[in-house]
């Protein structure tokens, strides 16, 4: 992805608005990238996703498919 941004200094982290990332720890937490010129200056920044050991966190869902009848099958979703 590009982003073209003035010079100066920019301080670049991930952030997870809806939660998705809680189980991860983010290496670096943030970075420092300083741009002298505004004509095409490129930096990579990479960060590292770890993924956080021994969480038990399963939510399960179910809704019945079909009417629920005495003595018949009922067709269910598992989310």
């Amino acid at each position: 992805m590009n982003i073209f941004v003035r010079n100066g200094t920019y301080k670049s982290k991930i952030i997870s608005f809806n939660q998705l990332l809680r189980y991860y720890t983010i290496f670096p937490d943030s970075t420092t990238t300083y741009f002298p010129t505004e004509n095409g200056t490129c930096d990579t920044i990479i960060f590292r996703l770890v993924p956080i050991n021994n969480i038990q966190d399963l939510q399960a869902g179910i809704v019945p498919i079909t009417i629920a009848r005495p003595g018949f099958n009922q067709v269910i979703c598992l989310f």
